[in-house]
């Protein structure tokens, strides 16, 4: 899942959020990588972006928080331009079939 389409400026916002479902039966990793246009810059180097994992167990259904502070600072040799956000991607890391998960209420949090 990849959301493009949004405000880009999020200099404002401490936290963004979002709740996320699994209706499986099996846990599944995920990844949740944002970043800038300057990205782009640095071909897209691992090591210019933010990335966290996320856990979503089995039948259950979680918010994720992330502090826009660590979004800033993930890039090692920058800082990340907050009034510029390009990308918010959400997707499974290496899955071993297809399934399921809901994302609703992505949201910025003052």
């Amino acid at each position: 899942m990849s959301l493009e389409w949004f405000d880009g400026d999020w200099s404002a916002f401490s936290q963004v959020q979002m709740d996320l479902r699994n209706p499986s039966p099996e846990a599944q990793d995920l990844m949740l990588k944002v970043f800038d246009r300057e990205h782009e810059k640095h071909n897209f180097d691992y090591d210019d972006r933010f990335h966290q994992e996320v856990h979503l167990p089995a039948g259950e259904a979680i918010t994720v928080m992330v502090s826009l502070d660590a979004v800033k600072h993930a890039p090692k040799t920058r800082e990340m331009n907050m009034n510029d956000i390009r990308i918010l991607e959400l997707y499974a890391i290496e899955p071993n079939e297809a399934f399921v998960f809901f994302i609703d209420n992505v949201r910025l949090i003052p």
